[in-house]
C-alpha cells in the first residue's frame, strides 16, 4: 500500500523560541539562518554543512544532489513512489526506526517531502528523533538538484531542538537558477533507483560518522566540565552522566 502523501505547501510560522543569529550562505547558492546556540561544525562554507547544537546531543546536516537529465523526476506520482522508497529501502532500516509523519510538498517551482521518525543510537542505544526534509528543484540546464536538510536530536531534548531544526528547514532559500515549474511531464515514470541509492548511502554515511565521533575519547574542557558519549556536557563534579547515566569516562588514552 502506498503511503499518503499530502501534496501542499506545510512550512510554517518559526516557534518564537527559535530567534536567529544570523544568516549563512553556502556553495553560494544555498541560505539558511543559524539559531541561537548552535555552531558551524563544517571546515568551511561548502555543502555538506553541518550545523551542531552547542550543548550537544543535536545536529542539522545539509546535503545536496545533482539528479542526472536521464534520471530527473518529472511528476507527482513518481515523488510519492520516491517517499515510499525513501521509508522503506533507507528510515526503516535503521535501529528501533518508526515512522511519525510524512508530508509532501509542492510550490510549483519546487517539491519535495517531510519525514518525521524516530530511532536508536547504533553505538549507545539512545532513543533519537528526527526531522528530514528534501526539496528538489528542476535546473535549466536539463538536471534536477535535491537539497537533504536533515536535523536529529536526542529524543529528551527534541522538544526543546524541534524549533531550531525547523527554523532552518522552514527558511532554506535556493538563490541559484531554477526552472519556474518543477515538473516537466505528467506522464508516470520509475523513481531512479539511482538517487534512492545516493540518500541511503548519505544517511548510512551520517550515521556512521556520528558513531565514530562518539567513540572518540572525551576530553574535559579548561573548567574541567566533561561531555558524554551520548552529547550530554556535564559539571566537574558530576561522575554520572544526567541524561544518560553512563560513567564519567577517563581522559587516558592508551
Amino acid at each position: 500500500m502506498r503511503l499518503p502523501i499530502i501534496a501542499s505547501i506545510v512550512f510554517s510560522l518559526m516557534a518564537a523560541s527559535a530567534a536567529t543569529a544570523g544568516l549563512l550562505r553556502l556553495g553560494g547558492d544555498v541560505q539558511i539562518p543559524i539559531p541561537d546556540d548552535w555552531l558551524i561544525g563544517s571546515g568551511d562554507l561548502e555543502l555538506p554543512c553541518q550545523l551542531i547544537y552547542a550543548g550537544g546531543g543535536a545536529e542539522i546536516r545539509i546535503f545536496e544532489t545533482m539528479i542526472a537529465g536521464g534520471e530527473t523526476i518529472d511528476n507527482e506520482a513518481s515523488l510519492r513512489q520516491a517517499v515510499k522508497d525513501v521509508i522503506t529501502e533507507v528510515i526503516m532500516t535503521l535501529p528501533e526506526a518508526r515512522l511519525i509523519t510524512s508530508t509532501g510538498l509542492y510550490e510549483t517551482h519546487r517539491a519535495g517531502f517531510v519525514l518525521e521518525f524516530s530511532s536508536a543510537d547504533s553505538a549507545s542505544g539512545l532513543p533519537l528523533k528526527h526531522r528530514l526534509l528534501c526539496l528538489l528543484y528542476s535546473h535549466p540546464e536539463g538536471h534536477q538538484l535535491l537539497f537533504t536538510v536533515w536535523g536529529k536530536a536526542a529524543a529528551d531534548l527534541y522538544v526543546d531542538i524541534a524549533p531550531s531544526i525547523k527554523l532552518v528547514q522552514d527558511e532554506f532559500v535556493y538563490v541559484g537558477e531554477y526552472e519556474s515549474e518543477v515538473f516537466r511531464s505528467n506522464t508516470v515514470s520509475v523513481w531512479p533507483p539511482a538517487l534512492v541509492l545516493m540518500m541511503a548511502v548519505g544517511l548510512l554515511l551520517l550515521v556512521r560518522s556520528m558513531r565514530q565521533r562518539q567513540q572518540l575519547p572525551k576530553q574535559t574542557d579548561e573548567h574541567g566540565s566533561w561531555r558524554c558519549l551520548c552529547g550530554r556536557l556535564n559539571g566537574p563534579n558530576v561522575a554520572i552522566c544526567h541524561r544518560c547515566e553512563q560513567e564519567r569516562p577517563s581522559d587516558e588514552i592508551t
